[in-house]
């Protein structure tokens, strides 16, 4: 494909079907790799539109050496380099090679664009003073993937109406398959509960001794799965109906792996439309969690909980304070609190307006890391994150979602499952394993037991998605 192929102008489509997300990603054609963002929580501001296609290209960069691949049937838009040292300014290059179909009002945001998955290790690269641990190993995910998908399917959930762009057909509902047996492992956490509460407490000494004011501090669940990834997928999607639900299938090449990511996430890291005449930027970050059984008061009342979330909203308004207009960064709401499937958590709300100078990427730059996932002040949580976690993140907690020029809109890669395996069957079986990371916010009256039984709650979702929940999800 030459690079005039990706300068598309041509408006979206709307039709009628009666097929939902779910169904639809049951009948996606097995031998074509799927991506896949869900939005369907009715009766949220934030939930309208999901969208499904096929990548036609895939920009990949390798955690550690920098090495960049390109991989898919259309040449790249724009050169590309053997390695980088500046991944986001490579990100900057393809988006400006590439245009859009400006969206708005009733017509779908994303009319062709790139989807991402931003691991957190990438915020090492942008400021490398936050790494300091010399001897944790690279992570073996990319850094970033960035997905060029010039055409696929759109679902408007407040109308019940689909859109096409880029010629997307519907792929034909005799496709639909049947549920299949999934065999899972019982969950290995690591750290195991011990060391995470005595991290705990380590933490709590850093905040004592006046090094932080907070720190987001993470373990892992690892289980080996044999399942239908889709239709996992499918069920999570219906099953949970997350605000910022993600599924993407990445295959691998020679001796990398195949990798999926789902992801479930509830919050928003950051809402942009650059184009516009606002230029409003939106993060809508999340501190504060209890299960959903539990009266929503008491998260209310919770004085630890709501400075917890102070923090941060201060934190995320000092980083858009450094690309936004003088003066425009406000906070909408310091906190409320927002009704999950298995959860209640507390939210807050920050808007700036972009500066006119300021590019997505440099948005990224000075955002990235999401505050929620560090600490405060970010450097320092992240040193310290480095220092006790002895695996890297990958895809959790780091920035999934779709980037075109002008917009952007990015979940925080929580309540997130990383597969790295095999797929068979096309993209309809996978083996191999399942990682899913679950942590919290440290501050000064953090009770360790406490907080490792709030990893616990936010480990429902994963649990119950692959039928290991005491109690159903919803």
């Amino acid at each position: 494909m030459a690079i005039m192929d990706f300068m598309r102008n041509e408006p979206p489509r709307s039709f009628n079907d009666d097929r939902d997300v779910v169904g639809l990603i049951r009948s996606w054609p097995a031998e074509l790799p799927l991506a896949m963002l869900s939005s369907a929580r009715r009766g949220n501001a934030w939930s309208r539109w999901s969208m499904l296609c096929s990548p036609a290209g895939r920009l990949r960069i390798d955690s550690g050496t920098g090495r960049v691949h390109w991989n898919g049937g259309v040449e790249p838009p724009c050169a590309i380099p053997e390695t980088t040292d500046d991944p986001l300014a490579l990100v900057q290059q393809l988006l400006d090679s590439t245009s859009e179909t400006d969206g708005h009002g009733d017509t779908p945001p994303f009319n062709g664009g790139w989807l991402t998955a931003m691991a957190y290790e990438l915020g090492r690269v942008i400021e490398p003073g936050a790494g300091r641990n010399t001897e944790k190993p690279p992570s073996d995910w990319p850094l970033l993937d960035l997905l060029w998908c010039p055409s696929g399917l759109v679902l408007d959930h407040d109308h019940d109406r689909w859109w096409s762009f880029g010629g997307c057909e519907m792929p034909p509902p005799t496709a639909t398959r049947d549920e299949a047996d999934m065999t899972c492992s019982e969950p290995v956490s690591t750290p195991d509960e011990h060391t995470y509460t005595r991290d705990v407490q380590r933490v709590r000494d850093y905040i004592h001794e006046g090094d932080v004011f907070q720190v987001n501090l993470a373990r892992r669940l690892r289980s080996r799965i044999d399942v239908d990834p889709r239709l996992l997928a499918a069920r999570a999607m219906h099953t949970a109906g997350p605000t910022y639900g993600l599924y993407v299938e990445l295959p691998g090449e020679g001796d990398v792996a195949d990798r999926a990511i789902l992801s479930l996430s509830p919050e928003l890291f950051l809402q942009v439309d650059a184009a516009g005449e606002s230029r409003r930027v939106v993060t809508r970050p999340i501190k504060g969690t209890r299960p959903a059984d539990r009266d929503p008061a008491e998260l209310e009342a919770s004085a630890k909980d709501a400075a917890e979330l102070h923090m941060i909203v201060d934190l995320m308004r000092n980083d858009l304070g450094r690309v936004c207009e003088l003066g425009s960064v406000q906070v909408v709401h310091r906190r409320h609190i927002e009704t999950h499937p298995t959860v209640h958590h507390g939210v807050g709300e920050v808007h700036g307006t972009l500066l006119a100078t300021a590019t997505v990427t440099d948005l990224l730059r000075a955002t990235f890391p999401p505050g929620s996932i560090t600490g405060a002040p970010k450097i320092r949580a992240m040193q310290i994150i480095d220092e006790l976690e002895t695996e890297p993140r990958g895809p959790y907690c780091g920035g999934l979602g779709w980037l075109t020029r002008d917009r952007a809109r990015l979940s925080v890669g929580i309540r997130t499952m990383a597969m790295t395996g095999d797929f068979r069957n096309g993209f309809t079986g996978f083996e191999g394993e399942v990682v899913y990371g679950t942590g919290g916010g440290i501050v000064s009256d953090s009770c360790p037991l406490e907080e490792y039984r709030e990893t616990c709650h936010k480990a429902v979702v994963f649990e119950s998605t692959l039928g290991l929940a005491k109690t159903p999800l919803g």
